[in-house]
């Protein structure tokens, strides 16, 4: 979330000076495909790690679209002079690791406020979509535990979200992609203990709401220009 919020504020202001150049427009005499993604370290605390984001959108139509979106996150814990089980102290104790892998499929439907469209470069719509993801999470037993040793998760998802496409030069086709929105997940989650050298896994599946916020640079591509007669077909 924090890596989002900043790509958002370092690029948003750039947007402000876009015009008339922009995809998926339902008057246009073209249709569009795009490919978007973005990829962020981060370090916050004890904590690092990378997300990372690419996709591809076609256009069936002058403004509506489906796409599909991969994820990827990779986060690793460590301390400085931690001490192992076994009394040994290491410089830099690497204690836990964590991976996220999802997918994502997409629908949007393209708005037509020409005030922002064609004087602002923005360009509003809104987004359905289903995603497939999973999570492994592992604490090294080396160390003392203190959650589980552990814990695969498999999440099915699916929502809806507002968005705006904000184009950064008013001839280009480099913009920055935002949207925000709600959604509805199942989680299947199985966790391993170690409590007395001895192994336990506990079994959940939780069904709750969520909030979802992301931000990606994007580019875009004519599909083709159509003919004056299927123009104005």
């Amino acid at each position: 979330m924090l890596q989002t919020l900043l790509l958002i504020l370092c690029c948003l202001p750039m947007a402000l000076t876009a015009q008339f150049a922009t995809p998926y427009d339902p008057h246009g005499n073209f249709r569009n495909w795009s490919v978007k993604g973005k990829a962020l370290p981060f370090v916050l605390g004890d904590e690092g790690g990378i997300s990372a984001l690419l996709g591809v959108e076609y256009g069936f139509a002058r403004n509506q679209s489906i796409g599909v979106d991969g994820f990827l996150e990779f986060i690793s814990k460590s301390d400085n002079n931690g001490v192992d089980t076994a009394g040994v102290t290491h410089d830099v104790a690497t204690y836990y690791r964590s991976r996220e892998k999802a997918l994502f499929l997409n629908y949007r439907y393209y708005f037509n406020f020409k005030n922002l469209r064609y004087d602002r470069g923005i360009i509003p719509y809104v987004l359905v979509f289903l995603r497939y993801g999973v999570i492994y999470q592992h604490y090294l037993p080396l160390y003392p535990l203190t959650d589980f040793l552990t814990n695969n998760e498999k999440h099915y998802s699916a929502g809806i979200m507002a968005g705006s496409i904000f184009q950064l030069s008013h001839k280009g086709r480099l913009g920055v992609d935002v949207n925000m929105g709600i959604f509805l997940k199942r989680k299947d989650i199985s966790s391993v203990y170690l409590v007395n050298h001895r192994q336990s896994t506990l079994s959940d599946s939780p069904l709750g709401p969520g909030f979802r916020l992301s931000a990606n640079m994007i580019y875009w591509f004519y599909i083709r220009k159509q003919t004056r007669a299927q123009h104005d077909q």
